[in-house]
């Protein structure tokens, strides 16, 4: 099941590459053994989980996540 997800999320990378709100795929590399790969992404200065967790947002930028999240989904949809 995990080769399963994996592929799957490289193939929904590849179709919603370009927009500005979903984290980009650069390349996929395979390892030394054939059972696992190495998926690079692009370099984001925060992780979206650490920063609901320290939960140190002000209101503003609450609202700027949420956008950015529901133009993601409005896009996949």
């Amino acid at each position: 099941t995990d080769a399963q997800r994996t592929l799957r999320e490289i193939s929904f990378l590849c179709v919603f590459a370009g927009h500005p709100h979903i984290v980009q795929l650069l390349n996929v590399h395979e390892a030394a053994n054939p059972q696992d790969l190495y998926l690079v992404f692009e370099f984001l200065q925060q992780d979206l989980d650490r920063l609901i967790k320290a939960q140190r947002l002000r209101d503003s930028e609450r609202r700027f996540v949420l956008y950015q999240i529901l133009s993601g989904v409005a896009y996949m949809h």
